[in-house]
């Protein structure tokens, strides 16, 4: 409770800003107050009773410039010893509206400071207006915003304007002509500065924009990010000392925090979203393999598209072998030189931030997403069942793909690549149901087990993985672990005898870092000659 202004129920908070000395500032619609020593807000007196919308630190002298909806503008000095903070009105006279329906008020939205002590307010009605010797002007720019929403200035000192309209962001480098930035935004209701040259920008019913040098990078909606964002209507932002950006809107209050995980839809539905391997590319493309397709992320717009090529196939593993071609293990097959053209249309995505999640109190999902949820648990319980997880049926575009696109050399058509490594020099890959096969060109050629009456376990290899370039090992669905070495495969033995009968899914490690490897029946770590169970 602010003492001296009204009742808790009966004030409303407008503006809340922290000044160059650390003390908070409270603008309500019956005046200011400034939080003193003690933990005792003083009220600003000479706003009593006046509705302050708009907070603006100065930079040197300390104090804060104060905007109201009745369209004064007060100059507040640093706080005395005692606390008391004096102010005066920069404008002489109340200016008026240039509504018809509201002639007598001028609602001053927003502040920004300009070069020599000049104060620029954001104002409905009447545009952008200069405040300096006590005389108010008003910036005849050219496009002409006239009802300014939000002011801010970014990293580089390059000032924001936001305004009604169908797309309402502005850069204002120039007062007299600011450009238009971004398009279908709507009405900006909020701006706020963030990390690096990041700006980010509140809508009116589009939800959150984010730009990054005056080039958009993503949005935020409430649809999606499944309700992480609380509505798509913002009125408040706010980043915190730790980078945390805060959004208050209609529905309460959510956060997004750039370090923390979070998750993204490649699609909408569960088969698309089931990821089966991740490869970041040597041109730095970021790309996922999943039950029914593999997708590249948009580095520029952060969506996820499909490739063509690989359309409704089950991506197994990605790799570039040594002649830097892109490799791709799927159930029906190997595929050498895959181009990464996507489909014309952008695929649905629910999180559209680069980095970071929106966090608020529990929000329900839609019953769709729920029953999406539902289907991918169903799938991963399917899945780890067996090893061989039920496939889609070709499209017409896959049955008609160039047979140079498949496996060649000495045979293996159908069998699923479950893996595929670079290992001095030569591509590997893991066929589930044939074995270990060398890539060389076009030509494949079994590696391991030659020997045609080998027992099946040998050739169900579901993993491989290189280790400092002196050993290949290889994992399979029940045979175990073995090991390439010296040109001679051959059992792991000794500890690794227990992963007998599991299903080994992944292997990673050095000899230096050690070897971990993961089981249908737990986490497995060789620490100093032991294998201990780690999960």
């Amino acid at each position: 409770t602010i003492q001296g202004l009204a009742a808790a129920s009966a004030t409303r908070v407008l503006a809340l800003k922290f000044d160059t000395g650390g003390a908070l500032w409270v603008g309500t619609d019956a005046g200011a107050a400034r939080l003193a020593a003690g933990g005792v807000f003083r009220v600003i007196e000479e706003t009593r009773g006046k509705a302050v919308t708009a907070i603006l630190p100065r930079t040197k002298e300390g104090g804060a410039w104060l905007a109201t909806a009745g369209g004064q503008i007060f100059e507040c000095g640093a706080a005395g010893a005692d606390g008391h903070v004096a102010a005066r009105p920069l404008n002489s006279e109340v200016l008026q509206s240039a509504e018809a329906d509201r002639p007598d008020e001028l609602e001053l939205t927003s502040l920004v400071e300009g070069e020599g002590g000049v104060v620029y307010a954001g104002t409905r009605s009447r545009g952008l207006l200069s405040f300096e010797r006590g005389e108010a002007k008003e910036i005849n720019s050219r496009p002409r915003v006239y009802f300014v929403e939000a002011l801010e200035r970014d990293a580089r000192g390059v000032v924001w304007m936001g305004g009604r309209g169908e797309s309402g962001l502005y850069e204002a480098r120039d007062w007299l002509r600011p450009v238009r930035t971004g398009e279908g935004l709507g009405t900006v209701t909020a701006l706020r500065a963030g990390a690096g040259n990041d700006l980010w920008v509140g809508t009116e019913r589009r939800g959150v924009f984010r730009f990054r040098d005056a080039r958009l990078v993503s949005r935020f909606t409430f649809e999606g990010t499944a309700g992480g964002l609380r509505s798509d209507h913002i009125y408040a932002i706010h980043v915190d000392r730790e980078g945390v950006v805060w959004f208050g809107t209609d529905r309460g209050v959510c956060r997004f925090d750039p370090r923390s995980p979070r998750n993204e839809r490649l699609a909408s539905d569960a088969q698309s979203n089931f990821v089966r391997a991740l490869y970041r590319t040597k041109k730095g493309e970021l790309l996922v393999g999943t039950n029914r397709g593999l997708f590249v992320r948009d580095a520029k717009t952060s969506a996820w598209r499909a490739v063509a090529e690989l359309e409704r196939q089950s991506v197994y593993a990605i790799a570039e072998d040594a002649a830097g071609r892109l490799v791709v293990g799927t159930a029906g097959g190997l595929h050498v030189n895959v181009s990464l053209k996507v489909r014309p249309q952008v695929v649905e995505q629910a999180s559209e931030p680069p980095e970071g999640t929106l966090e608020t109190s529990r929000v329900q999902g839609s019953a769709s997403e729920k029953a999406d949820d539902v289907s991918a648990a169903q799938t991963a319980r399917e899945a780890a069942q067996t090893d061989a997880s039920p496939q889609p049926a070709p499209s017409p575009a896959a049955k008609g793909r160039k047979k140079e696109r498949e496996q060649g050399g000495s045979g293996g058509g159908g069998f699923s690549v479950r893996a595929i490594r670079v290992f001095q020099g030569a591509t590997y890959l893991a066929t589930y149901g044939r074995g270990v096969e060398r890539l060389d060109g076009e030509r494949r050629t079994l590696v391991w087990p030659v020997a045609p009456d080998a027992d099946a376990s040998l050739r169900e290899v579901t993993t491989l993985h290189a280790e400092d370039e002196r050993r290949l090992w290889i994992g399979t669905a029940r045979a175990g672990l073995y090991v390439l070495e010296n040109s001679e495969v051959k059992a792991a033995g000794g500890e690794f005898d227990k992963l007998k009968g599991s299903a080994v899914r992944a292997i990673e490690g050095s000899e230096t870092r050690g070897l971990w490897v993961a089981t249908n029946a737990g986490l497995y770590a060789l620490d100093k000659g032991r294998l201990v169970e780690m999960l």
